[in-house]
């Protein structure tokens, strides 16, 4: 017999079926289940700087990967219930309706999204006869699994890893079965048949959608995010190369681009390290592999970071309590979005977010150190944009790097400065990048591509707005 007879799943970054406890656990243990999933009323929300939480290349990902869950669901005879709005105030108005008796949901990491889980225990002091099941369900290790309390959090990442590798599997890690197939009660079942998927205008109108022909690569949802996890480790054997490639800058295959799949939880941290594991033990283990799998570990960390230090991470003076100034230059800030800062590299970089809502890692790190050290803008203007324009945005790996490069987040170091013009030369040496992303520049010589004095030397490029030195290191 079921534990319980009604239950709603309350879907929010975990948007699979695959390795996802919370939907499993409801599916073996009620009569009837009701799949649900809010277009949270904060993401329609402006930012401190002006920004819009939620722009259309990510919006489109993650109407995609909504669209994807509810289309596995639908071919299982059920549906997935969709709102807009405060997604606790949609929950109450469920269980009035169809008198649920559990909501079943996966916690959040984060300050913003950890408001809405105590909003929902205040909510349900009303129903004193429904359940709240809650799952920790983003990451490799359970909070419970660490060897240390998160108040003894290490400061930094090296610290961290060094705890956490005696404790690491190296067997494969065992994810949670696909979910039984359930139906919905019978009010709801009689009435799916009339119930309508919202179309992507709907849910974000004020936004405008283009198909681009620079992104086709990133669709969101579950079934793309397994294809790309077989893709780059079994098809093309990728990961047998990562650390040699992972600081590309063009074409799909110099990184994993797992990112923006994990940060909608249409994959799992826990799924992606399992394959990775198994390509070990089937063809081979080498520092790549091992170097990938390292790196999820960071998104764990950056996890617990925002677990510990909560709104901190959010606010000008981060983890560590240093005063940012507030004053900068409006202009140089829209240089900076609109990519005419007059260095190339920087430029192709945010030309590069704009058109596609994606960006290397390397390069993060360079428009980053850039904005912050070079044009003296605060690090959470940069942050801001890219919350709203990044297809892969996860706000704790968002602002707990912006939180790092700044110097008020978990870095040891107190700044962390990169040499632009040097970057430049390391990882675009014949100015590919570049060109593709300005493509006026096709024909420069790439001897003067990256120098600072550009617009005087050749072209009608426009000058530095600040100046750079080229041999800084």
């Amino acid at each position: 017999m079921s534990q319980f007879s009604i239950s709603l799943v309350w879907f929010r970054n975990d948007l699979r079926l695959l390795d996802n406890e919370t939907f499993y656990k409801a599916t073996v243990s009620s009569q009837y289940v009701i799949p649900f999933f809010c277009f949270d009323e904060h993401l329609f929300e402006t930012s401190h700087y002006g920004f819009p939480r939620i722009r259309h290349h990510r919006a489109k990902f993650l109407y995609e990967s909504v669209e994807n869950i509810n289309n596995q669901i639908t071919a299982v005879n059920s549906t997935l219930l969709v709102a807009k709005g405060n997604p606790i105030i949609e929950i109450e108005k469920l269980i009035h309706n169809y008198a649920i008796d559990a909501i079943f949901y996966s916690k959040e990491h984060c300050w913003e999204e950890k408001q809405r889980e105590v909003e929902l225990d205040t909510m349900l002091l009303k129903f004193p006869k429904v359940q709240s099941v809650s799952f920790w369900n983003s990451s490799l290790l359970q909070t419970s699994d660490l060897p240390f309390s998160l108040d003894s959090l290490p400061k930094n990442f090296t610290q961290y890893f060094n705890k956490v590798k005696e404790i690491l599997p190296y067997t494969l890690i065992k994810s949670v079965p696909k979910p039984i197939s359930k139906p919905l009660p019978q009010l709801l079942q009689s009435q799916r048949f009339e119930m309508e998927f919202p179309k992507i205008r709907d849910i974000f109108p004020l936004l405008q959608f283009e198909e681009s022909e620079e992104n086709p690569f990133f669709e969101g949802g579950e079934q793309r995010g397994k294809e790309r996890v077989k893709e780059y480790i079994w098809i093309t054997n990728s990961v047998s190369i990562y650390k040699e490639t992972r600081n590309g800058l063009l074409g799909k295959n110099y990184s994993s681009k797992f990112s923006p799949w994990l940060s909608v939880g249409s994959i799992s941290t826990r799924f992606v390290y399992e394959e990775i594991l198994r390509y070990e033990e089937e063809r081979e283990a080498n520092e790549s592999t091992y170097w990938l799998g390292y790196e999820l570990f960071w998104r764990d960390y950056f996890q617990l970071v925002a677990q510990k230090y909560g709104k901190n991470i959010f606010l000008p003076k981060g983890l560590k309590g240093f005063g940012q100034k507030k004053e900068y230059s409006p202009e140089f800030a829209q240089h900076w979005i609109q990519g005419t800062t007059g260095i190339p590299f920087i430029d192709a970089a945010m030309k590069e977010i704009s058109q596609t809502g994606y960006m290397s890692n390397r390069m993060r790190q360079n428009v980053a150190s850039y904005l912050i050290h070079e044009l003296n803008i605060p690090w959470l203007f940069g942050a801001e944009y890219f919350e709203s324009h990044l297809i892969d945005y996860d706000p704790s790996s968002n602002y707990g790097n912006w939180n790092y490069l700044a110097g008020v987040g978990c870095d040891p170091r107190e700044i962390r400065k990169f040499s632009i013009l040097k970057q430049a030369k390391t990882y675009d040496p014949y100015g590919e990048f570049v060109r593709h992303w300005i493509p006026e520049l096709l024909d420069l010589d790439d001897s003067v591509i990256h120098t600072p004095w550009l617009s005087k030397k050749t072209c009608s490029y426009p000058k530095p707005i600040v100046q750079l030195k080229e041999n800084s290191k």
